[in-house]
């Protein structure tokens, strides 16, 4: 599979918010970088379906995300999918400290 990712992924694991036309539920993160963030799940919607993501995080408050997925397949034996952030609605100037905090713990 080719590499088409543009920023370094970070370990990450949260709980966070998923909610779209079909879809809304507890997910746990993989992973998050720059760009998006990698969740787990077992039944992911198909690429191209937008969700919007919600977490409050302590040291950053609470961040809002309107995402679309990019990818889906097996991370785990649960599967998961990528999702690439679209726009911040809520704590977009957090996003990149965020990472940069996970990138160094």
């Amino acid at each position: 599979m080719n590499e088409r990712r543009r920023a370094k992924r970070v370990g990450f694991r949260r709980r966070v918010w998923c909610e779209g036309d079909r879809f809304t539920v507890w997910l746990s993160t993989v992973d998050v970088s720059g760009d998006g963030l990698q969740v787990r799940t077992s039944i992911p919607p198909p690429p191209g379906t937008r969700l919007r993501v919600t977490f409050d995080e302590p040291a950053h408050g609470r961040i809002v995300a309107e995402t679309e997925v990019v990818w889906t397949g097996p991370v785990t034996s649960r599967g998961g999918m990528g999702l690439r952030i679209v726009r911040f609605v809520e704590g977009g100037e957090s996003w990149s400290s965020l990472v940069r905090d996970a990138d160094e713990s």
